[in-house]
């Protein structure tokens, strides 16, 4: 917005079958938060949004020459969008949606990054591993809320994009929960709807649990709807306060 005064900066991460356009259309929740900004006389922030394709994950691969896209977007990325910045940047943050929360996550879950506040929205954290047995696989989807043609494509495109254990391990944000040491300048928001066919409530309260046992903190915010049932108001002012 140019008239505004506000210098901080957003990354927004879409998600799955999105595209960088996505923060631009009014109808759909981004639109939502822009319009909460602007009721609660809120001077909205500078928003980036970052897309490498409709489905990419910000996966850490350190047996790689590149690192993978977590790596060329902090070391790569950051730098070449804000040299086209206009003027000083002030807070840097993150928000994304479905598989650009489990982006955010997986970004925030290593404390190198330089972000002061992330909004992870209906992230589908799961609580089984992409490479577990049939038998567990099918327990799974009967205790959680998510449908089982969800499940598979799941399990489809977590297996393509983590080829082994060891490179799912090393992304997943269960795991990385647990070690996470969260850094006092550093607020984290979250939120799951009940009704959510990915199944994601599960998988998400156990990754703030773990969060918490480390001494970290986590603005939770469970909602009754479905996959993706965001409260805007609450994310507006989440990433402006």
């Amino acid at each position: 917005v140019p008239s505004s005064t506000n210098r901080d900066l957003v990354y927004h991460f879409h998600g799955r079958h999105g595209a960088a356009f996505s923060w631009n259309d009014r109808n759909y929740y981004t639109g939502g938060i822009h319009a909460a900004w602007l009721e609660l006389g809120i001077a909205p922030p500078t928003v980036v949004t970052v897309s490498f394709g409709p489905v990419w994950f910000l996966t850490h691969r350190p047996d790689q020459p590149n690192g993978g896209l977590y790596r060329i977007f902090l070391d790569h990325v950051l730098a070449r969008v804000e040299k086209e910045i206009p003027h000083p940047i002030g807070r840097r943050m993150m928000n994304g949606e479905s598989m650009g929360g489990m982006n955010a996550l997986m970004a925030t879950l290593r404390t190198e990054h330089p972000f002061v506040k992330v909004a992870s929205l209906c992230p589908p954290v799961q609580t089984i591993s992409p490479w577990a047995p049939f038998s567990e696989f099918f327990r799974y989807v009967r205790r959680t809320s998510t449908t089982a043609h969800r499940a598979f494509l799941m399990w489809g495109f977590t297996r393509q994009y983590y080829p082994t254990v060891e490179v799912w391990r090393g992304n997943d944000p269960l795991e990385l929960a647990k070690i996470y040491r969260q850094p006092p300048n550093v607020s984290l928001y979250v939120n799951c709807g009940a009704r959510d066919d990915w199944g994601c409530m599960d998988g998400t309260k156990a990754m703030i649990s773990a969060i918490e046992q480390n001494g970290g903190r986590v603005e939770w915010n469970p909602r009754p709807g479905g996959h993706c049932d965001i409260d805007v108001k609450s994310v507006a002012q989440f990433l402006s306060n």
